[in-house]
């Protein structure tokens, strides 16, 4: 099956057409991303900073539920993430900035596997006041950084429309 062919499928698919052409559905989409984008944001910041070693006075243990919440709200904003998507793929899918933002979106997921195979455990196993080793502190560190450029780049996306795409 070529690209053209699967753009074609999911622009045509009920959700790409019910996306485009019930006046709701799109800003309803929005909003969404936008309560997603703020739940998830506000939760990393939290497990984040205290995962760089901020925050000592908090357990490790009560700053990590907050990753349950990211991903409630990163849940949210892949849900609509993917009705944004659907309904306009060919545009979505040349723009620089969406394929920058897809490529950190996956080292994010690799960031968050990393995460959870590794460091959680020895996080949870901190007193009160126990600092993170440089590892966790790596893992930190990048999550935000990802976070935040993943942010920008949605933001980006009308600025790069029509761009012709990087790759």
């Amino acid at each position: 099956m070529t690209e053209h062919a699967i753009l074609s499928w999911l622009e045509h698919t009920w959700l790409g057409q019910t996306t485009r052409n019930v006046a709701w559905v799109f800003p309803t989409f929005e909003t969404l991303h936008f309560i997603g984008l703020c739940i998830l944001m506000g939760a990393m910041l939290i497990v984040d900073l205290r995962l760089l070693g901020l925050f000592r006075d908090i357990k490790p243990a009560n700053t990590m539920k907050f990753s349950h919440v990211a991903a409630f709200g990163l849940s949210i904003n892949v849900v609509s993430g993917i009705g944004f998507f659907t309904a306009d793929p060919f545009n979505y899918w040349s723009n620089p900035a969406f394929q920058i933002k897809v490529l950190l979106l996956l080292f994010a997921f690799a960031n968050i596997a990393w995460f959870e195979l590794g460091a959680r455990r020895r996080i949870l196993a901190l007193p009160e006041n126990g600092d993170t080793d440089i590892g966790t502190k790596i893992i930190g560190g990048l999550s935000l950084t990802l976070w935040f450029a993943i942010l920008l780049l949605g933001r980006l996306l009308p600025s790069w429309e029509g761009a012709g795409g990087f790759f």
